[in-house]
């Protein structure tokens, strides 16, 4: 779980974890952002969590299921607001692209097209491209979801009011591979102006048994016999046929 833009001192994060996660362990990003920008946590008993990189901006993680022994690469992002911060977040995610199980979420604080945004100005400066190129960089693309297409909101009324889509899961072509039936959720906003985001990962449906069926009739044909398959034999008789292991 990872918490964004929590706010939270760095000295009094470890006495809110244990108030409302007890037992579960944590990693932060203090060092590098003394406001408090991301949190991530995680039940040691369910879960391995190894930080590989930490900036003002990310922390990535490899992570391990300790029950089904499910393992990926995932990313806690939240972006700059100004868009000259979010360079470094760009080029830090395009050094940590690899081939394996990879996932990244988060607030990204851009947008990839003018169709995520709602009220405002609709200009589309140069800078306003850098999210799709680093997610073509990374080649990673959005995770299925459903939910909140606007996952923030200034919440003001009309005509003050302004909606755009923040927050979004990203995965690479390994992760569609390896779990088909992954899906997001952004529900509707509680007391944050952002709405959360939550993934599901469930196994893929096992197809459905089918029953081998054999028409009678083709034993009739007199090319029967040339054109039966290897195993597939006659019994003394030669009236009825049998399988033969």
């Amino acid at each position: 779980m990872g918490f964004i833009e929590h706010k939270v001192k760095e000295p009094n994060i470890r006495k809110i974890i244990r108030s409302i996660c007890p037992h579960w362990h944590f990693a932060h990003n203090s060092s590098h952002a003394p406001i408090g920008r991301i949190l991530v946590c995680w039940d040691p008993n369910i879960l391995n969590v190894k930080i590989l990189h930490t900036t003002s901006q990310l922390i990535h993680c490899e992570v391990s299921s300790i029950l089904d022994g499910l393992e990926f690469f995932i990313t806690f992002v939240y972006g700059a607001s100004e868009h000259t911060g979010r360079v470094d977040l760009w080029r830090d995610l395009g050094t940590l692209k690899n081939s394996g199980c990879w996932m990244i979420m988060g607030d990204f604080n851009a947008i990839r097209n003018p169709r995520e945004k709602f009220g405002g100005t609709h200009h589309w400066p140069p800078h306003m491209d850098d999210l799709n190129k680093c997610m073509f960089s990374c080649e990673v693309d959005d995770l299925r979801y459903i939910g909140c297409h606007f996952t923030w909101s200034n919440r003001q009324d009309h005509p003050n009011h302004i909606s755009t889509k923040l927050d979004r899961v990203l995965v690479n072509d390994t992760w569609l591979r390896t779990h088909t039936s992954s899906t997001a959720y952004f529900p509707t906003p509680g007391i944050s102006d952002h709405s959360p985001a939550i993934v599901h990962i469930t196994p893929p449906p096992k197809p459905p048994k089918r029953p081998f069926r054999f028409f009678d009739f083709l034993a009739d044909h007199p090319s029967f016999f040339i054109y039966c398959p290897k195993g597939l034999e006659a019994n003394n008789t030669g009236e009825s046929y049998v399988l033969s292991h």
